[in-house]
């Protein structure tokens, strides 16, 4: 009762979900995108599901509050029904120039473009925002892209690999030619 409650509530209230930034990344990327890209669930933030409104205790509505609160860029957010994308957005852009990204979809790519790769994967927030890639997961993207920005960041453990093999095939050939050779009779 007290869940059914809160959720009427919030949802009174605005629930800050922005199909924009998803039919925006869809758009230019050609890609399905889901809401998962910046929501803890792939649905959305309305629900009774994991990581949607109508799941969250009373510590996590207090935490959905504070995140709302968090108009200026650069404030600490802890968005229970945002990912760790979602919460780096609100933190490098604030409440409100988030909201008012919405007229024009493309400023997150601006305001992403410093804020680093945050899957480690080789490839910016800002550019799989617009590849419509998830920037949680290092395994998601364009395969060619990620296999070239991984051959790009370990080309010095590749060439080492590389010598070796060289090395150790050549060592091989001549110990084989030596036992070949010896065992000839003159």
């Amino acid at each position: 009762m007290v869940r059914m409650i809160c959720l009427l509530v919030v949802a009174a209230t605005a629930l800050h979900a922005y199909p924009e930034f998803q039919k925006y990344s869809q758009t230019h990327s050609g890609r399905t995108v889901n809401c998962g890209m910046c929501h803890a669930s792939p649905e959305g933030p309305d629900g009774l599901s994991f990581g949607q409104v109508g799941s969250l205790d009373s510590v996590q509505m207090e935490l959905l509050k504070e995140a709302r609160r968090a108009q200026r860029p650069g404030m600490e957010v802890n968005n229970p029904v945002l990912n760790t994308f979602g919460n780096r957005l609100v933190r490098v852009m604030g409440v409100r120039l988030l909201v008012d990204a919405k007229k024009d979809p493309a400023m997150l790519h601006f305001y992403l473009k410093d804020a680093g790769d945050m899957d480690g994967d080789g490839v910016t927030d800002a550019q799989e925002y617009l590849d419509g890639t998830n920037p949680n997961n290092r395994h998601h993207g364009d395969p060619l892209v990620l296999f070239l920005t991984n051959v790009q960041h370990h080309l010095f453990e590749i060439v080492m690999i590389l010598l070796a093999t060289a090395a150790g095939m050549f060592g091989l050939s001549n110990l084989l030619m030596a036992f070949a050779a010896g065992g000839k009779k003159p």
